[in-house]
């Protein structure tokens, strides 16, 4: 039997809308990663020569383009992020169906009010989809907001610090020591809609990343380099998972 050690790290990872922390003890730090999720939040993967330029982006999205060398001489990839789904008409159908819900709600009130408003806490944000689309204007709240009850609908996104355990992992060092490592993932939501559009499920998503990250970096390490080498290991991980999240911060 090899023996086991445990192994507490820290590493903290800022990043422009999505933040999360990982914390062993009095050790704080953040997590989320995986190249396999991170494969997932490419949208879409697109190929092009070193020289020609990305293709044109719908003018009402706003989005970044990051080019990586491919296996292919001269070839880049260029990945697409969307920091703002983009948004299209509804169409003529569906503004009949705007129109036609509009005045069937004009004819219910003063009832039909009672379904049209809407309270978001100071905590929280609404983002609303109307027929399946974004509506545009970003996420509603704090207070109050209406919406039309025929043809919306709306997730409530938490903006406050939410937490839960990782599993106790352990992970086979480079020297084939055995390290248990339990650690408390910290992790807050900054944009609503980016959280809401670009991953299915925000907080079982870093549960995972933060697992995965664990594994990838100290896997690399051996016993003594984690001991001595907190600080590096930490800025390693806070590398890894700042590139991961980048889609849906």
């Amino acid at each position: 039997m090899m023996p086991m050690h445990p192994v507490a790290l820290g590493s903290q990872s800022k990043s422009s809308s999505h933040h999360s922390f990982l914390h062993q003890r009095r050790h704080s730090f953040r997590d989320i990663t995986t190249s396999r999720i991170h494969q997932q939040q490419r949208i879409p993967l697109l190929h092009h020569s070193a020289k020609s330029p990305p293709p044109l982006l719908h003018k009402s999205s706003v989005a970044r383009w990051k080019t990586q060398p491919s296996r292919h001489p001269g070839v880049h990839e260029a990945i697409f992020f969307a920091d703002q789904p983009v948004t299209g008409n509804l169409g003529f159908c569906g503004y009949m169906l705007t129109i036609m819900s509009t005045i069937f709600l004009l004819l219910t009130a003063p009832i039909s009010v009672f379904f049209c408003i809407k309270i978001v806490k100071e905590y929280e944000r609404a983002v609303i989809f109307r027929l399946g689309r974004l509506i545009p204007g970003g996420a509603r709240g704090p207070g109050l907001f209406f919406i039309n009850p025929c043809i919306d609908n709306f997730r409530i996104v938490d903006l406050r610090v939410l937490t839960f355990d990782v599993q106790p992992q352990e992970i086979l060092s480079r020297d084939a020591v055995t390290v248990a490592v339990d650690v408390v993932v910290y992790f807050r939501i900054s944009n609503a809609t980016i959280s809401v559009t670009n991953v299915e499920d925000s907080s079982r998503s870093t549960k995972l990343l933060a697992q995965t990250t664990l594994r990838n970096v100290l896997g690399t390490k051996t016993l003594a380099e984690m001991l001595s080498d907190r600080e590096q290991i930490s800025l390693q991980i806070q590398e890894t998972l700042d590139e991961a999240t980048y889609p849906w911060q």
